[in-house]
């Protein structure tokens, strides 16, 4: 069984339903000292109170564990294994960090971060309106053909002896803007761990805050454009993969995923956090019309349990 996350966050769209564990009841993990995230942990309620005990507190953690459930209508031609419940278990491990500027965070103001998609780096600069950062994160997942076709017991697959796409992590600079609560991401990134030329990804995405009674509402969107080589990478079809069912296919531009989102938390108890989200995410014909790939757009519907130690 793939993990949600696993699947192809190149083509992700999430529908979230969570419940979390957080150290403090109103939000549930540090993110990285500069962002509202942070405040909870250490009991801190506004941004600029996040930056002034950053200068006071040189270390900061927080470990949660979870259990998800859900279903996941991929994209990707004939991968059906997540439209059933009991096939999308995941156990997820968010773990955020802060040290003399290092950070590891799981961005919960994101539905990603709820899978444990931890992102790694270091604050150059940062004051109370906006951050510098060096990242590194995945933008791209793996595609696993022989897994596909194995998970769902496919026959005669267009997927059948198409080579693995690696893992796209990427290594680069966001810059963040804050407005009160409200934060707009600007990451710009090479795809380090693989070689199909010039790779590289541009991520936007702005996340609005409304607090509503014991509710935190995070709304949220973005596009994400992915660059023409790491296009054709990951859905390309180069001349020694052309099949019967397959044929060639190479894009002469960049793919693109414009996405929206809704993510809502409302506290349990001190240490429980219910959560629940949607994400809708529309990719450009130049990911669309691979082959390999069944529909424009994807939906993820999940919900589970952590617990932040």
């Amino acid at each position: 069984m793939r993990p949600i996350v696993s699947t192809l966050p190149l083509l992700l769209s999430v529908f979230v339903f969570n419940l979390s564990a957080v150290c403090n009841a109103q939000e549930p993990t540090i993110d990285r000292v500069n962002e509202t995230e942070h405040s909870k942990l250490v009991n801190l309620e506004t941004e600029k109170d996040v930056n002034d005990v950053s200068e006071e507190v040189e270390f900061i953690w927080q470990i949660t564990l979870g259990l998800s459930a859900g279903v996941h209508k991929s994209i990707l031609a004939g991968d059906t294994e997540g439209d059933r419940l009991s096939n999308t278990l995941d156990i997820p491990l968010l773990i955020d960090v802060y040290y003399k500027g290092f950070f590891i965070q799981s961005s919960q103001r994101r539905i990603e971060g709820i899978f444990g998609n931890a992102e790694f780096g270091y604050q150059v600069s940062a004051t109370e309106n906006w951050s510098l950062d060096i990242l590194s994160k995945t933008y791209i997942g793996d595609i696993n053909s022989a897994e596909v076709i194995e998970d769902n017991e496919l026959e005669n697959s267009i997927l059948e002896g198409l080579p693995t796409r690696r893992l796209g992590q990427g290594l680069g600079l966001r810059y963040s803007r804050f407005f009160d609560d409200d934060i707009l991401y600007f990451d710009v990134a090479s795809l380090v761990t693989i070689d199909g030329g010039n790779d590289y990804v541009v991520d936007i995405y702005y996340s609005h805050f409304i607090p509503y009674y014991n509710w935190n509402i995070y709304i949220g969107g973005g596009l994400t454009y992915f660059s023409e080589d790491a296009t054709n990478y990951y859905v390309g079809i180069d001349h020694d993969e052309v099949t019967e069912q397959r044929q060639y296919y190479q894009v002469n531009s960049g793919g693109y995923s414009a996405q929206a989102e809704v993510l809502v938390l409302y506290p349990l108890s001190e240490n429980w956090t219910f959560n629940a989200g949607i994400n809708h995410a529309y990719y450009s014909s130049e990911v669309a019309d691979s082959p390999i790939i069944e529909r424009p757009d994807s939906t993820i519907a999940s919900f589970g349990v952590l617990y932040a130690f």
